[in-house]
């Protein structure tokens, strides 16, 4: 499946699924998604797709793009990667070797 471009899609069911598996609620601010109507939710890969994440579910959670920018932009990166850790391990994804806090 091709996504585009990171943008989630709320008419979409591939994107309804995910929100509806999340409580429709970003995971990093804890805000529904309803809270600011029109901001831009994007998809984030847990695993990321350069270290063989796939365009799965369960590799996916959506964000709103502001807190999107956070995750890859903050300067505690620790924190973040530790953040993605725990919601790997919760959901049973393999880690590679080289993406383990």
């Amino acid at each position: 499946m091709l996504l585009s471009r990171g943008f989630a899609d709320l008419t979409k069911k591939f994107d309804i699924r995910l929100a509806e598996k999340q409580n429709w609620c970003c995971p990093v601010c804890g805000l529904s998604f309803g809270t600011n109507l029109g901001e831009p939710l994007h998809r984030h890969h847990i695993v990321e797709k350069r270290l063989g994440g796939k365009d799965l579910p369960s590799n996916l959670i959506l964000v709103h793009w502001p807190c999107h920018m956070k995750i890859h932009y903050d300067r505690n990166k620790s924190y973040w990667v530790n953040f993605l850790f725990a919601i790997k391990q919760s959901r049973g994804l393999s880690l590679p070797l080289n993406n383990v806090p």
